[in-house]
């Protein structure tokens, strides 16, 4: 299978997927970050998390862990509601605890 690069394809794939959730993850976690700085590293990918079992639902909690779901749930995200409107939230929370 090696020399019909089967196996070279599969590690790609899997290499890209991972890698792109990775940037996902890393471009969401910066804009929690900046709307709500006191969270920690821990408290925002639990977050993350908790957001994704809510839109998906809680039978599907276990697509967390794999790559592939992720990715397409978090590009999902880029224009639509889960995180963007809880950061929107964030935003409007901290602004308005300076009046």
């Amino acid at each position: 299978m090696y020399h019909f690069g089967i196996l070279r394809l599969i590690l790609q794939l899997t290499t890209i997927r991972l890698v792109k959730k990775k940037y996902m993850d890393k471009s969401f976690f910066l804009q929690i970050e900046t709307s709500q700085p006191e969270l920690t590293h821990g408290q925002i990918c639990e977050m993350m998390r908790r957001w994704f079992i809510e839109d998906k639902g809680d039978h599907q909690k276990f697509l967390w862990d794999r790559d592939e779901p992720t990715v397409e749930w978090l590009l999902k995200q880029v224009n639509l509601t889960v995180i963007n409107y809880n950061i929107f939230l964030f935003k409007l929370l901290s602004s308005s605890e300076i009046f």
